[in-house]
């Protein structure tokens, strides 16, 4: 089992595997599309790109402007079949053991110790998992389960529907993004820290799967809005400075201490995902140590940003890069620039193709 496919095993089209599709990620700023062509080769195809003038929520409102989006979009390049992402906060993870078997025994098995992990009844959920090693227990294998509530799932499914998008697959979006970040067949352990406009998703990955998501309400505009009220200034010159100074120390930076509580803050919650995953003991015993901090979104490459982190964080912080899973650099140059790319990382964790 390569990926969480909800929507493959509860709305199943046909060899789903076989047909062309894109990777969508909306998100509640923008929207985003992928398209991986040239396969096994892997480079890039249409792609495209829309901020949103009034957040989205999957619960609120009637979604026009997300759908005049999904519609325009279908019509320039002829779209059909369609892998979107759903934000973390909205999913459960949970890892476990259970005992080896056909899929069938093992979904049984999981589906017995839902209520155990999760706040809903095993009826008002979609889930699905991924094995991640063998158990010390003889005959049992170490999963990672997923857990969506199945009302979530399908107004995600009627959004596109209503689009006339097919969906063959869903993942959540922490999976979608360390799909592109981490080369496939890495077994590591990494702390992913994805700098949205107005939320972070936080999230760890190890042997190859998302064992851990937590979503601070904190993103890239807050430390634009920190130097705004500091300085007196608006929106642009704020931008403008954050973009051009940033964490840089010197004589002439005067919004690093503007930046500096909210950078703060940023630490506190990174530091309790530490701890958490440092006292976390998965059914294989104790858990493997984080190697390094990999930091997506364009906000990774804010002036001093990954040195100040490093520093503060006192670990190794390396800039995501987005297409590790597509073509060697040497043979293929993707057509974005870095800035743009660094938030097109669940986009183009869509859009790669499930085998080799």
């Amino acid at each position: 089992m390569n990926d969480y496919n909800f929507i493959a095993r509860h709305f199943p089209a046909p060899d789903v595997l076989d047909v062309p599709y894109v990777g969508i990620d909306v998100s509640p700023s923008a929207v985003r599309l992928m398209e991986i062509i040239d396969v096994p080769s892997r480079k890039v195809g249409v792609y495209a790109e829309a901020p949103l003038s009034t957040p989205f929520l999957i619960t609120e409102g009637d979604n026009k402007e997300v759908k005049d989006i999904l519609k325009k979009w279908k019509k320039d390049f002829k779209l059909q079949y369609i892998k979107a992402s759903i934000p973390e906060e909205k999913a459960y993870l949970f890892d476990t053991e259970i005992e080896f078997g056909d899929e069938e025994k093992m979904r049984t098995a999981i589906e017995f110790s839902l209520e155990e992990h999760v706040p809903l009844k095993g009826s008002e959920v979609i889930f699905d998992y991924r094995l991640v090693g063998e158990s010390p227990k003889k005959g049992f294998i170490n999963v990672a389960v997923t857990v969506l509530p199945s009302e979530v799932v399908y107004r995600y499914a009627d959004l596109f529907e209503e689009c006339e998008l097919t969906p063959i697959s869903f993942l959540i979006e922490a999976q979608a993004v360390s799909r592109a970040l981490i080369r496939r067949g890495d077994k590591g352990t990494y702390l992913i820290v994805n700098i949205r406009h107005t939320r972070t998703g936080v999230f760890i990955v190890s042997n190859g799967a998302v064992q851990f998501t937590s979503t601070l309400q904190l993103g890239s505009y807050d430390f634009t809005k920190s130097i705004m009220a500091k300085l007196g200034v608006n929106d642009e010159d704020a931008k403008q400075k954050k973009h051009t100074l940033g964490f840089v120390k010197s004589k002439e930076n005067d919004v690093l201490d503007a930046m500096l509580p909210t950078a703060l803050e940023f630490k506190k919650e990174i530091e309790k995902v530490y701890i958490y995953w440092s006292k976390h003991k998965s059914a294989t015993g104790e858990a493997t140590p984080i190697q390094k901090v990999i930091v997506s979104g364009s906000e990774a490459i804010t002036p001093g940003f990954k040195e100040f982190a490093s520093q503060m964080l006192k670990v190794e912080v390396e800039i995501a890069n987005v297409w590790n899973n597509l073509a060697s650099f040497d043979e293929y140059v993707p057509p974005l620039p870095l800035a743009q790319a660094l938030n097109f990382g669940a986009a183009i964790g869509l859009a790669l193709p499930e085998k080799e």
